[in-house]
């Protein structure tokens, strides 16, 4: 597909932040960053200056991770404070000490708080001003990735995460190979097949670097093994 000018929202799942190496022809070495999981892409495209809504599902973002510097004007893709859950996390509590000063300004004589001033009035009757340390324990208990999903993604997101429920579920998302991943820094969205990814050196899969190994295989291997372990705990991801 050609370029095309953006602007929506990506329901991206991950099992983390990808970094992928490609070397040109003229060995001008390119980093760049990527999610590779089935994914729902809910958008207006403009084309020619026209707005088209566009609702579409993906394989993954890759993009450019330099270009979400908050010193650029307008990055191309903001996930500098995305919304990044994980459902599997469980809920926890912990206990909280804290010290709390209380500060009071008494008339008279005080015995047993802390003097931490006098105040000179024209009156007989003294006054001071008197700190007393106390502590208190809390209970803090966190909140599970399930239940964070359900805010995130059930008041705003919901028609979004919807349609990405409804596409993992029914297997439309399954395979693959003939979707489509949005390529940012490209402003295009490619085909997911092996003449468009084989050029890269998926990092964490390949720390050796060796040329040999075809990233395009591990590119499907992540993408399968996201589905099947979405599948497997669907209660944590599944529960609209």
């Amino acid at each position: 597909m050609g370029s095309f000018e953006l602007e929506g929202y990506i329901l991206a799942t991950s099992k983390q932040l990808w970094n992928l190496i490609t070397t040109s022809e003229d060995e001008e070495t390119t980093v760049r960053s990527c999610l590779i999981g089935p994914s729902v892409m809910y958008a207006t495209m403009s084309i020619g200056g026209r707005p088209i809504p566009e609702v579409k599902t993906i394989a993954g973002v890759i993009f450019d991770s330099t270009e979400l510097r908050p010193d650029k004007p307008v990055p191309l893709l903001d996930i500098i404070a995305p919304d990044v859950i994980d459902p599997s996390a469980k809920s926890d509590e912990e206990q909280v000490t804290k010290e709390i000063r209380i500060i009071e300004l008494a008339k008279g004589q005080q015995i047993g708080d802390e003097l931490l001033t006098k105040v000179q009035t024209n009156h007989l009757i003294p006054k001071r001003l008197l700190g007393n340390l106390i502590k208190k324990t809390f209970t803090v208990k966190t909140t599970s990735g399930v239940d964070n999903a359900k805010v995130c993604l059930g008041g705003l997101h919901k028609d979004k995460y919807k349609l990405f429920v409804e596409a993992v579920k029914s297997g439309k998302l399954r395979i693959p190979e003939g979707r489509l991943l949005l390529d940012v820094s490209q402003k295009k969205l490619i085909a997911f097949n092996r003449d468009n990814l084989s050029q890269y050196v998926i990092v964490e899969l390949n720390p050796v670097l060796d040329p040999s190994i075809d990233a395009f295989d591990q590119f499907v291997d992540v993408y399968n093994s996201t589905i099947e372990y979405m599948l497997e705990t669907e209660e944590n991801y599944f529960w609209a």
